[in-house]
């Protein structure tokens, strides 16, 4: 089973050139995300190959620049994650579920009041989908 490192999309609206606290943020849910993939799909006997992951954060920009009556925090992240594995659509939402409960950062996010926290796993394969939402 090759799990090739994870590669994350920058957060949606950057300030700054280069890498922001946001997209290591980002990136830090997405590599505690691909651990607990690997050892999920094993227990659960799933062929897993390559991961495509794809994460964006969404904020209100008035919030950073500190203007009166809003706040600096993320008000979305959405995560993809396609997986070359012919696993069922059900199979898919069982290894969601489970990836999200074992990762620290991700079942830590799905708690949060006021962040709408998506993530989706879907097979390269057979374009079987599995979603998962916390509002």
């Amino acid at each position: 089973m090759c799990m090739p490192a994870p590669s994350v999309i920058p957060s949606v609206l950057t300030l700054f050139a280069g890498a922001t606290p946001i997209s290591h943020f980002l990136g830090a849910i997405v590599s505690g995300s691909q651990g607990a993939l690997t050892s999920s799909a094993r227990e659960m006997n799933l062929q897993v190959g390559h991961v495509k992951w794809h994460a964006t954060g969404k904020y209100d920009v008035r919030g950073v620049r500190g203007e009166e009556g809003s706040v600096s925090q993320l008000k979305s992240i959405s995560i993809v994650a396609e997986l070359d594995s012919n696993a069922s659509a059900q199979q898919l939402e069982d290894l969601r579920a489970m990836v999200q409960k074992r990762s620290i950062l991700a079942n830590t996010i799905s708690k949060v009041q006021g962040l709408d926290f998506i993530v989706e796993y879907k097979s390269a394969f057979n374009f079987q989908s599995s979603m998962g939402t916390h509002m």
